[in-house]
Parts: C-alpha cells; sequence; structure tokens
C-alpha cells in the first residue's frame, strides 16, 4: 500500500475570536524513495547512428510507489541560415520499448516526453528503452526525471560524448529561387559531423507547379561520398519556355542512405533490445529524408522564402 500521512491543526483565539485561526501540518509516514538511473548501452556514440539510451526508476521501498510519472527529453540547439533560425532537437527518436506503463505525450523529436508508469513495487524497477539519434556531435545533455508525490522528485542529468561517424547528410539550404532561363540549377548537398568510409544517399525530382518535360528535366540518381568528402552537388536542367506563367515550385528529396549515414529529417527502423523485459514497444519508420524546394519565379517577380 501506499504512504500513510498524518494530519494535526491548532487553532488560536488569542486575535479574533471569530476568526479560525488554524495551521496544519502534514506528515508523510510511508516512504516510497524513487531513483533515477540513465546509461548508455554502448561505448561510443556516433553522430546520426542509432544508439539506444536506458531510463530506469528503481522503487528502493519501503512502501509502493503508485502512478509514477517519468519525464525524459534532451535539448536543442539553435541553428542559423541565410532563409531562416530553427531550433533542431540534439537527439531525434527511433523507437522505444516500455516494462510497463505507457506515454502520455510525445515531443515533436519522436522521444516519449511524459511516460505513466503506474505501480512500482518495493525494490521493483521500471524500464524505458530508448533508440536515439544524435544530430551532432559534442557532448549532449539528456535529462529524466521521476517522482511519488508532487512534492518528491528525483531527477537526473548525463553529458553523453558523440563523435563523428559515418556523418548527416542533408541540403546546404531547404529552399531557393531559380530562374528558369538559368539553365541549370545546382544544388548542394553536405555530410557534416562525421565522414567516415563509404556513404551513398539517392536523389530525385518531384513536381509541385512546376511539371518534367515542361519546365525541367526529370532528374534521379545516387551521391557516392568518399572518405572524408563532405560535399557534393545535383544538377537539374531547367527548360526555358516562351509561355507567359506564373511562379512554379517543384522539389528534390534524398532517401535511401546507405553505408551509416543518417539523412536529416528521416527516421530509421530499428529494434530496441528489452534486456529481459516485458511490455509495449513502438517503432517509426520514414524512408523519405531531406527535401530542397525550387522556386521558379515568374518574369519580374521575386520570392522570397
Amino acid at each position: 500500500m501506499g504512504g500513510i500521512f498524518l494530519e494535526a491543526a491548532a487553532t488560536s483565539s488569542n486575535f479574533d475570536p471569530t476568526w479560525p485561526n488554524l495551521t496544519y501540518a502534514q506528515f508523510e509516514l510511508g516512504l516510497a524513495q524513487v531513483e533515477v538511473r540513465v546509461d548508455a548501452q554502448t561505448n561510443r556514440v556516433l553522430a546520426g547512428v542509432p544508439f539506444v539510451l536506458t531510463v530506469t526508476v528503481t522503487n528502493l521501498g519501503p512502501d509502493s510507489a503508485e502512478d509514477v510519472p517519468l519525464y525524459s527529453e534532451g535539448l536543442a540547439t539553435q541553428r542559423c541560415t541565410v532563409y531562416e533560425r530553427r531550433y533542431w532537437p540534439d537527439f531525434l527518436g527511433a523507437g522505444y520499448s516500455l516494462s510497463q506503463g505507457d506515454v502520455v505525450e510525445f515531443h515533436s523529436d519522436g522521444i516519449p516526453w511524459h511516460v505513466r508508469l503506474g505501480r512500482i513495487p518495493p525494490l521493483g524497477f521500471a524500464r524505458l528503452n530508448l533508440s536515439l539519434v544524435p544530430a551532432h556531435t559534442g557532448e549532449l545533455p539528456f535529462s529524466a526525471s521521476a517522482r511519488k508525490t508532487d512534492r518528491d522528485t528525483n531527477y537526473v542529468s548525463v553529458l553523453i560524448p558523440v563523435s563523428g561517424g559515418p556523418g548527416i547528410i542533408e541540403f546546404s539550404v531547404p529552399h531557393t529561387n531559380f530562374w528558369e532561363d538559368a539553365g541549370t540549377a545546382v544544388v548542394e548537398v553536405l555530410r557534416h559531423d562525421g565522414a567516415e568510409g563509404t556513404v551513398e544517399v539517392s536523389y530525385s525530382t518531384r513536381d509541385g507547379d512546376a511539371v518534367a518535360g515542361r519546365d525541367y528535366t526529370a532528374t534521379r540518381g545516387t551521391l557516392t561520398f568518399g572518405p572524408g568528402e563532405t560535399s557534393k552537388t545535383v544538377m537539374v536542367s531547367l527548360l526555358n519556355n516562351p509561355r507567359g506563367e506564373c511562379n512554379r515550385q517543384l522539389s528534390l528529396s534524398l532517401s535511401n542512405a546507405r553505408g551509416g549515414a543518417f539523412p536529416r529529417n528521416g527516421r530509421f527502423a530499428k529494434g530496441i533490445p528489452n534486456y529481459g523485459d516485458t511490455g509495449s514497444s513502438r517503432y517509426k519508420s520514414n524512408e523519405q529524408g531531406p527535401t530542397f524546394s525550387f522556386f521558379l519565379p515568374a518574369l519580374g517577380t521575386s520570392v522570397i522564402r
């Protein structure tokens, strides 16, 4: 059973006998000491490569801990480009497993932020296994907290050293403008936070308002980054037709990264070891990687994004 509470009240009428001068004191007689521990299940964490992080909540007793909530999250890093300023999460969630309980809320990075663990008996534990993808190198913080009551929260924060590996692949900018009489649109693809080994990524164009064969030439292929290579370009032929047209848009997408590289905005579908636990598990999969948008302004206009 849970903790037992003793409540006492004292009344004073020294100042105003019509006013109930009451003071209450509450003492918790039962105890359930909740401990939180965070462990990386690998000796080397690489940017863009999934790894398993385990959050364990243990009840040291002597009483049961009822309705235990668990909160876990990484931080975000500000990144600025010519076009925008955004906060990118330090970690992306690729999946999770729970020994008990259920997820109440996810963050936009795919990490279970609020987990309802339920009851943990004395000397028992509950475990959340996270498959995380580090979004860049450096010492990245991750925190978790659990509590048995609103007044008793156990908090832990760790720094996870992340080094460069095969790398992270993304476009140098998310979108830009090209005049159709330019003949060719040249788009740069970057490999950063690691350049180990040889990696490949497929690319292909997709119609928007602009139509392949009328406004541009459909393009697809594969980019190969050798060891140490960090930049490649994709060239898309633009068709300068004589018809008067409005602004048009097309996109270029990266997909099917090979060799261990991670396409930013993509997701891995990976199994997560349960380490003997039983319970629920969820995995995410998204083969579509980063997308670059082209804008073909009408003659005499300028599109600002």
